[in-house]
């Protein structure tokens, strides 16, 4: 037979990749081409709509926290240039109190003394209060921080026990240029900063948001509606994570392939597929409020997206379809010329492994060269299911590995000689089953006593050449080897007397008895020319049906001569002594099992293993 390509193309593959290649050059390139063009144009032209709305939303933040700035200025200016008593309690408390009504982001303000006195004033309540903190720790600490200030200092986040909620101190130093007067203190709540921020998303639809350390959520439109989220001394800040806003968790995880989507001078922009949707991400960071830079920046889904956008999808997805649509056309006109031969090739595919009674006819064709080959592999088709059907029959009578060995000398086996271990089985009490049971049921009990003996000993790699009424003849290590030969035919009994011992058959409960023997045989087809039979013959089967036979004698189930024996010493044994055996010269040692029954037991018993 020669050797054929292991790897080839089907006609079919070839017609449909030379069309599909001449459509995917042709309309791919022309699509990539004004895609690529227009991708670039909108993602520009919507880089520039970002940047100008960044730069509003910058300028907008920055003039809402801004006045806090100038108003603690020109406190600063009025007090240390003696307009106003930093020591006159009601000069002060008018003048934060007037403060704070043309500064509503300021929700407090404390003036703060170095004999840690404090003079203080709340926007809800509009009362002045002036208080002895000599004993404060945290009076202290402002005291000790403000010889290292300069000018106004926006601090971290801390939560107000006193206001009763989250608010960013802005300190500003007291000097009347010879000496310290105390420290000017303006509590910026970050709810009216949130609410700044909310009304300023809905206008420009953008969701705007300050973090502050990239992580904690200072300003959001949500933030003033957490829900559930207490703030502590530790903790004034909820996290990311802590915000009701899945959307805002997606800010630092963009994809590599879509970090910089669109490339804005000065700014940071990914895009990112969140929760459904495609969700673009624009930030920056701005300084002079806090020790660090906050992160000041803006999300938009898609749908908020400018409707060039939409379009640009539109296009591609037109183009896609418009390509896609060539080449299915491309991939049915294919199909089309190579269908009848791909058809054949499926038909042969079909038989591979002898699966023939799936295989289906050829149907007719009008291409005069597939016809003849339909009609030549029908044809085929129906002398290999003759001769399937024939070998099927056969193996019903001989063992398949007997029927391998013919297939492969050529119908005929040489005898040989050879080391067998032989296991002749017979079944008790069988005269007694043919006087009291009809034929048909005899037979079907029959049946199904073999079934299972046949398939427990052909497990343990066992051939039967012999059915001899109600006996089997088995043997192993022929006609294939098999170098532990004796231990197969010990399991194989063992399983076979544990079964019999838990099953019933057609509701009769059956025993046998058994006898092996280990020892040289002659193997090999006997037979008139025209009928064979594959056997074993010699003083070892003899011997095997004489132990079967000696049961009776000895009330046991199972006895083995002593040459199988010596082949598997270390399981547990008993010897029964040594008896003379009809038809053989000499006396021969007998053992059994002790052990016969295991502890359990499954199906046919084919995991049984003696111990």
């Amino acid at each position: 037979m020669s050797r054929l390509r292991t790897r080839c193309i089907s006609i079919t593959t070839l017609l449909i990749s030379s069309f599909s290649l001449v459509v995917v050059l042709g309309i791919g390139s022309v699509l990539y081409l004004g895609l690529t063009n227009a991708s670039h144009n909108s993602r520009e032209m919507l880089g520039e709509l970002t940047q100008m709305t960044m730069t509003t939303v910058v300028n907008q933040v920055y003039g809402h926290l801004s006045p806090v700035n100038t108003q603690l200025t020109y406190l600063t200016d009025i007090i240390q240039d003696g307009k106003v008593d930093a020591t006159n309690d009601t000069e002060i408390g008018t003048l934060i109190n007037g403060a704070m009504a043309t500064t509503p982001q300021v929700v407090g303000m404390v003036l703060i003394r170095p004999d840690k006195s404090l003079i203080s004033a709340q926007r809800e309540d509009n009362l002045v209060v002036s208080e002895d903190w000599r004993h404060s720790g945290w009076v202290t600490q402002w005291l000790n921080r403000a010889p290292m200030m300069y000018g106004v200092t926006w601090m971290e986040p801390r939560l107000s026990q006193r206001l009763g909620r989250t608010v960013i101190p802005v300190a500003v130093p007291l000097h009347d240029g010879r000496r310290y007067l105390g420290t000017l203190l303006a509590a910026v709540d970050i709810r009216e900063i949130s609410l700044f921020l909310a009304a300023l998303s809905e206008q420009i639809n953008r969701t705007i948001f300050i973090l502050d350390d990239q992580h904690r959520v200072l300003a959001h439109p949500a933030l003033f509606d957490i829900g559930g989220y207490r703030s502590t001394i530790d903790h004034p800040l909820p996290t990311i994570d802590q915000l009701k806003d899945p959307l805002l968790g997606g800010i630092y995880q963009a994809d590599e392939g879509k970090r910089g989507w669109m490339q804005v001078p000065g700014l940071h922009s990914h895009y990112l597929q969140r929760d459904g949707q495609g969700v673009l991400y624009v930030y920056q960071d701005i300084s002079g409020y806090g020790p660090g830079a906050w992160t000041l920046g803006m999300y938009v889904t898609e749908s908020q997206l400018p409707p060039v956008i939409s379009r640009l999808q539109r296009y591609a997805a037109f183009g896609a379809g418009s390509m896609l649509l060539a080449l299915m056309i491309t991939g049915l006109v294919g199909r089309r010329i190579g269908g009848k031969i791909r058809q054949v090739a499926r038909r042969m595919d079909g038989i591979h492994g002898a699966r023939l009674e799936k295989a289906q006819y050829l149907p007719s064709s009008y291409i005069r060269e597939v016809n003849q080959v339909a009609r030549a592999y029908n044809v085929m088709l129906d002398d290999m299911r003759q001769h399937q059907l024939a070998q099927r029959l056969l193996g019903q009578y001989v063992p398949e590995a007997i029927a391998m060995q013919l297939v492969k000398e050529g119908g005929e086996i040489s005898p040989r000689q050879c080391t067998a271990t032989i296991l002749f089985c017979d079944l008790e009490g069988f005269t007694g089953l043919t006087q009291r049971m009809p034929a048909t049921r005899l037979v079907s009990v029959l049946n199904a006593y073999f079934s299972l003996l046949v398939e427990i000993i052909e497990q343990e790699g066992g051939i039967i050449t012999q059915f001899q009424g109600d006996a089997i003849l088995a043997t192993f290590n022929v006609p294939n080897e098999q170098p532990d030969h004796a231990q197969r035919a010990l399991r194989a009994a063992k399983s076979i007397l544990t079964a019999l011992s838990h099953m019933r058959f057609e509701g009769e409960a059956l025993q046998c008895r058994i006898g092996i023997n280990t020892g040289d045989v002659v193997a090999g087809s006997v037979g008139a020319p025209d009928r064979r039979n594959y056997t074993v013959h010699g003083d070892a089967v003899n011997m095997a049906a004489r132990l079967e036979h000696l049961n009776k004698e000895y009330g046991s189930r199972l006895l083995v001569a002593e040459s199988t024996y010596k082949l598997a010493p270390d399981l547990n044994w008993e010897s029964v002594g040594r008896v003379q055996l009809r038809g053989h010269q000499g006396q021969v040692e007998v053992f059994r099992p002790v052990d016969l029954i295991p502890e359990t037991t499954k199906g046919v018993q084919d995991s049984l293993r003696l111990h």
